[in-house]
């Protein structure tokens, strides 16, 4: 890291965010979004997803991620865990055929990623039966079960990502 970069980080980064000290299990100091900001991030998550979903044929690739989702959980590999469920997540958006919704979309999941290692172990990860309610539906041909099965997913997420920033909030 460059001069530069490092003020831009004492300063908060190039978007602005407030940094505050914080050592996840890499010693790296992190941005800390407030509820409202992370909120902002899975509202776009969602549309965007959503929006890959209605567009999407294949589902290997979604199969794959998943498959691999399964077999993190069961080694306990909580990084490996995170890393496959957002594949899974940015696989969907990939069906839109856009480097900018696709690199839209990586932003957002880039600081869920951030919050997400930021805060307590005790954070309960997505389970993968709802990833393969998804590919259930789209194996079935159903478009409206598969996004409904995807909503409920993400509210799901949503809604623990957000207590649990509450709690550190509070």
């Amino acid at each position: 890291a460059g001069p530069g970069r490092a003020g831009a980080e004492r300063r908060g980064g190039a978007g602005g965010q407030r940094r505050a000290p914080h050592t996840p299990a890499r010693g790296s100091v992190g941005p800390v979004l407030t509820a409202a900001e992370v909120a902002d991030s899975l509202r776009l998550r969602r549309w965007l997803e959503q929006a890959g979903l209605a567009a999407r044929e294949k589902t290997e690739e979604l199969e794959r991620a998943t498959d691999e989702f399964a077999a993190a959980l069961e080694r306990g590999d909580a990084l490996e865990v995170l890393e496959e469920d957002f594949r899974f997540h940015r696989t969907l958006v990939a069906a839109l055929g856009s480097d900018r919704l696709s690199a839209a979309h990586e932003r957002a999941q880039g600081e869920l990623r951030l919050v997400l290692l930021q805060l307590d172990r005790d954070y309960e990860p997505p389970q993968v039966e709802e990833h393969r309610a998804i590919l259930a539906a789209l194996f079935d041909g159903n478009r409206g079960r598969a996004a409904t099965s995807l909503a409920l997913h993400l509210d799901r997420a949503a809604d623990r990502l957000q207590h649990q920033i509450r709690v550190r909030e509070s």
